[in-house]
């Protein structure tokens, strides 16, 4: 059995690029007043400097505070009642598919495919947003994206496998 559907995925509504400007100064002010050996304060500043660079990065290409919506396809085909592969339109993170894998009445066995059919970049999972960072930063979508994605995902393996022979 395959079958596919789209699915409405919001994307970051964002300030204009230079709103990012004076935060990223500021960071960068602090973590320039670092002492070099205290490592750890200056691997979190990277990660807020990383995801603002990015987020500055999208706005430039996205129009500052509008919302839109993109419509990516995902799929699924199976092979027998607890095999299948999963298309997904993105790069996704490790947990997402774990808790796809994790889900009740999805197949044992799982291959997930990113990068199928759209490449809608970094889908990131809503508890990594706060830890910052290249992905969060350079992220288009929304902090739903990911939720949105593993519903449908699971929704659609099931009914792939369902009653499969």
């Amino acid at each position: 059995r395959v079958a596919s559907r789209t699915v409405d995925v919001p994307m970051r509504v964002l300030d204009a690029p230079e709103a990012y400007d004076a935060p990223l100064a500021e960071l960068a002010r602090r973590r320039d007043g670092l002492p070099p050996d205290d490592v750890e304060a200056r691997r979190r500043l990277m990660e807020q400097i990383s995801m603002l660079s990015g987020t500055r990065g999208v706005a430039e290409a996205l129009r500052p505070g509008e919302a839109h919506t993109l419509h990516p396809e995902i799929q699924a085909i199976s092979f027998a009642p607890d095999c299948a592969v999963l298309g997904l339109p993105g790069e996704f993170f490790v947990e997402t598919a774990q808790a796809i894998r994790g889900a009740e009445r999805v197949p044992r066995h799982l291959m997930i495919s990113c990068y199928t059919n759209h490449h809608v970049m970094y889908v990131v999972p809503k508890e990594a947003w706060p830890q910052g960072g290249y992905e969060p930063g350079v992220s288009i979508l929304g902090d739903t994206a990911d939720e949105i994605f593993r519903a449908a995902a699971i929704d659609l393996l099931r009914e792939v496998t369902r009653d499969a022979s």
